[in-house]
């Protein structure tokens, strides 16, 4: 996809690359991806932010559990465990930027699943480079 064609999404989770050390592979992107993977038909249906559906109890756990194997099939964090506490949990620096940044976190309610299909396939292709 050429950047112009890239949705807001899509723009924040390239921005966020570019700024990780690992790029695709980094922590805030990974984060997104698995959020995307697991709850983008939940965040729609439920109405949910992206900054909301993290830190769900319920959807924040299953999440969890999808970056955790996402971050160890690329084999660039050391310690995914840690890494998602930073992003999410207790330092919260992705739910920091999200709220910062309403109207990214704000278009996550309106994702489709094959919206999130078609931007899950598209990083996973950079994650692969």
């Amino acid at each position: 996809m050429e950047p112009q064609e890239l949705d807001l999404i899509e723009r924040f989770i390239d921005e966020l690359a570019k700024k990780a050390y690992y790029g695709y592979a980094g922590e805030k992107p990974l984060a997104i991806l698995a959020a995307l993977e697991t709850a983008a038909d939940k965040m729609r249906t439920n109405n949910l932010t992206l900054s909301q559906t993290l830190t769900s109890p319920l959807l924040g756990n299953e999440i969890k559990r999808n970056y955790i194997q996402l971050a160890q099939k690329t084999g660039k964090l050391q310690n995914p465990e840690s890494s998602w506490n930073n992003v999410v949990a207790s330092k919260k620096e992705l739910i920091d930027i999200l709220h910062k940044r309403k109207s990214i976190d704000e278009a996550f309610k309106t994702i489709t699943k094959e919206r999130a299909a078609k931007i899950i396939k598209y990083h996973y292709t950079k994650l692969a480079q």
